[in-house]
């Protein structure tokens, strides 16, 4: 009886696919060897190129905080409020050592893209290169965001308190369409500067800065008569009253911390209350001198 066998070059899937994944990988192989073996000395200059670079970025590090320290940056900014700002914004490190950071990014990146020309790698030369470009106006970018931002928050406390010396309803909420309007107009500004939008997107934003600031400027124009009423009344309770004082009226009743061009400070039992000196000096008031247990009526 005889028994059929396959043919002994036949090979099975499995065996075809293994010979067919040993072929390629042998031919990638090859080919890095090559390339090393062409490439060599270009790949080896390169990287001792980044590690020299990356070392002297480190030491420079040190070296350029010590120095901005010495030269006074750290105190420059305690005077001038921007630590304060920072410490506001979670930023608690000295500037002195986020110059020194500067310093080893900007050696680390010059040595990098010097080490990647060595190297032949023109597509991350090009990479690096345009993220290059795009640094200094993220920059101005960013600082244009953060100014709208700090002059947004001085704007809302602008107008609220000058909606509260008014006697206008909803003070806070004006204070902040105020914040909102400036923050947006820096938001457009940036988008300008990038050219990221279109001519009918920067016209909209702009009519509704507009349009806000014509609103600010109605609310203004009806809260300046209370305001020039303010004004006006100040020297007379600045002649009359001091601060330490004790005065009790009907409108209000408590002790004089603060006189202002437009309103008196009172604090009660419970708080401080501001009074506008329009009200303050339309009204009878009982008043304990602050220096002498006299009282009396004006």
């Amino acid at each position: 009886m005889n028994i059929s066998t396959p043919d002994s070059e036949t090979l099975s899937l499995p065996a075809t696919l293994f010979e067919t994944f040993k072929e390629i990988l042998g031919g990638v192989l090859d080919a890095t060897q090559r390339l090393i073996a062409e490439n060599a000395t270009d790949f080896l200059l390169g990287m001792l190129t980044l590690l020299i670079g990356w070392t002297l970025a480190s030491v420079l590090r040190g070296t350029a905080s010590k120095l901005a320290r010495a030269l006074g940056i750290d105190v420059i900014a305690d005077r001038s409020g921007l630590r304060a700002f920072m410490r506001k914004n979670e930023i608690h490190q000295a500037p002195s050592r986020y110059l020194g950071w500067l310093v080893f990014a900007l050696i680390l990146y010059a040595s990098t893209l010097a080490a990647c020309e060595r190297m032949g790698l023109h597509t991350v030369v090009d990479f690096l290169r345009q993220v290059a470009s795009i640094i200094p106006r993220a920059v101005v970018v960013i600082l244009m965001l953060a100014l709208g931002v700090g002059l947004g928050k001085i704007a809302q406390k602008l107008a609220s308190k000058a909606a509260r010396i008014g006697g206008l309803p909803l003070p806070d909420l004006l204070g902040g369409f105020c914040r909102i309007a400036v923050v947006v107009f820096a938001s457009f500004l940036a988008l300008n500067y990038l050219e990221w939008a279109s001519q009918s997107v920067l016209m909209g934003g702009f009519a509704l800065v507009i349009g806000l600031a014509i609103g600010l400027a109605l609310f203004l124009t009806v809260a300046a008569g209370a305001l020039t009423e303010n004004l006006l009344n100040h020297p007379f309770i600045k002649s009359t009253y001091a601060k330490g004082d004790f005065i009790r009226c009907e409108a209000c009743e408590g002790k004089v911390v603060k006189i202002e061009a437009a309103a008196t400070h009172i604090r009660n039992e419970e708080a401080v209350v501001i009074v506008p000196n329009r009200l303050l000096a339309s009204q009878i008031v009982q008043v304990i001198r602050g220096d002498a247990n006299a009282s009396g009526k004006i």
